[in-house]
């Protein structure tokens, strides 16, 4: 019987589809979207981001420096279970005329003793392919909707492996 529900939790978490994961995530945000912590995080990230901007601070990696590049900071936040930590999007287009790729820079955000800290060293870049027929560039509301999902994807493929781990822990017990 255990084999039976380990299986099935498995199967529940591989058949949810990109769009209901989104929409999940989408009500959870507009929950987390009114708690003082996520007000507190997004103000600093930007505080922080403008401060590096206005300083000339190019080590890192922030494209908005070169002025063909629009960006915002996307309303969706990652916080970890703990809350001590958290992902948030920086929406990137390339305002150039033959751009080929805008862009999705992950920015971490940790508290450490009292203060929240950000990170861009050694995290991802998501880049999304424009359309070569059209020329256009993506939308801040696209750009917004495939991160989100590609960055749900990577978490529900970590909780499928953690799944799996734990059925096959589970099932090598009888």
């Amino acid at each position: 019987m255990r084999i039976l529900i380990m299986f099935l939790i498995l199967i529940s978490f591989s058949c949810k589809s990109e769009d209901d994961k989104l929409r999940h995530y989408n009500k959870q945000l507009t929950k987390l979207q009114k708690t003082e912590k996520y007000i507190i995080v997004r103000k600093l990230a930007l505080d922080t981001l403008q401060n590096w901007i206005n300083s000339g601070i190019t080590a890192t990696g922030i494209i908005p420096l070169k002025t063909f590049v629009k960006w915002k900071i996307d309303d969706a936040l990652f916080f970890n279970s703990s809350q001590n930590k958290c992902v948030l999007l920086i929406l990137e287009t390339d305002q150039t005329v033959n751009a080929k790729l805008d862009f999705v820079k992950i920015l971490l955000a940790v508290y450490e003793g009292s203060k929240w800290n950000f990170y861009f060293k050694s995290l991802p870049t998501i880049f999304f392919q424009r359309d070569f027929s059209s020329g256009k560039g993506f939308d801040y509301e696209s750009l917004s909707v495939l991160s989100r999902k590609a960055v749900l994807r990577e978490y529900y493929k970590k909780i499928r492996l953690k799944s799996t781990i734990s059925f096959l822990i589970t099932t090598s017990q009888f």
